[in-house]
């Protein structure tokens, strides 16, 4: 059975402050959040995919930000700006108090992410980006759908409730970036490493590199079970395969990965692949195609 967390006194007391004795002050509900503290669930994600981009990136994509309601919250980690990439993305993970994770629930709230799902499409520009905002409060999940996010379009299409409800979205997606800025001290703590239990991992044909000094020596595939035959195919598309990896076969890719990159061609004698490596978040099961 799911608990419930609501803040403590001294939220309340802040949030009545802030709302003058009635409410949070901006029409919001007077009463804290309530979030399910389950170590799988998610309580906040905004992650951003899709638009003009070779498919290997979408893949690979990764959310930008996902609070789990444990007090887990993974991003991406710094990205070393060498090319080509590691093979391994680089993932860390924080911890967010009970107190934390409620005053987030109410910034979302005042952005106008936990009142249902919501699509913001009317913009005119193409091949770009979709931001999504996941959101769990109060036994509602939000998904609220923003396409070009951030982009400042010009051209006066743009309805003036959307260009506000826009506003607040990036304005917050901001915050999400440095909430040692805004959330009481002691709220999160520092970031460090994040070791996936699982990971996805996508066999793609291999490709010539067109620049020879791309060329980039072969790994062998570390698995018993050999590549061809591996998770099974995926999206349709020709000779691409997903599985997902763990338990003992997980340390033994990862130790393999070290030693690639994103041009890495794996081998395991037989066949030739790409590999795009993919950590599976809390809560996710196997190839899941949208």
């Amino acid at each position: 059975m799911k608990q419930k967390i609501a803040a403590v006194i001294g939220i309340l007391l802040a949030l009545t402050a802030c709302g003058g004795g009635s409410g949070r002050g901006d029409g919001t509900s007077g009463t804290p959040p309530t979030y399910s503290t389950d170590a799988d669930q998610i309580v906040l994600q905004m992650s951003t995919g899709g638009g003009l981009v070779p498919i290997q990136y979408n893949l690979a994509e990764f959310p930008e930000w996902t609070l789990y309601g444990d007090g887990t919250l993974l991003t991406p980690g710094p990205q070393i700006e060498i090319y080509p990439p590691p093979a391994l993305p680089s993932v860390q993970v924080q911890h967010v108090t009970p107190d934390g994770i409620v005053q987030i629930l109410v910034a979302a709230e005042k952005a106008g992410l936990t009142n249902g799902d919501a699509e913001y499409a009317t913009m005119m520009v193409t091949d770009m980006p979709t931001t999504v905002f996941t959101t769990t409060a109060d036994d509602v999940t939000s998904r609220v759908s923003v396409y070009a996010l951030g982009f400042d379009d010009q051209s006066g299409t743009v309805p003036a409730a959307e260009r506000a409800a826009r506003a607040k979205m990036v304005a917050f997606a901001e915050s999400l970036s440095n909430l040692q800025a805004w959330l009481p001290e002691g709220s999160v703590s520092q970031p460090e490493a994040y070791e996936p239990s699982a990971l996805r991992v996508y066999t793609l044909p291999p490709v010539k590199a067109g620049d020879p000094s791309l060329q980039q020596p072969n790994v062998e595939w570390p698995l018993a079970t050999p590549m061809g035959s591996f998770g099974a195919p995926y999206g349709g598309m020709p000779d691409t395969r997903c599985g997902v990896v763990e338990g003992s076969d997980l340390q033994k890719m990862l130790q393999a990965a070290k030693g690639a990159n994103q041009l890495t061609v794996w081998t395991d004698g037989k066949d030739r692949a790409f590999l795009v490596l993919r950590p599976e978040l809390p809560g996710e099961t196997g190839c899941q195609e949208d």
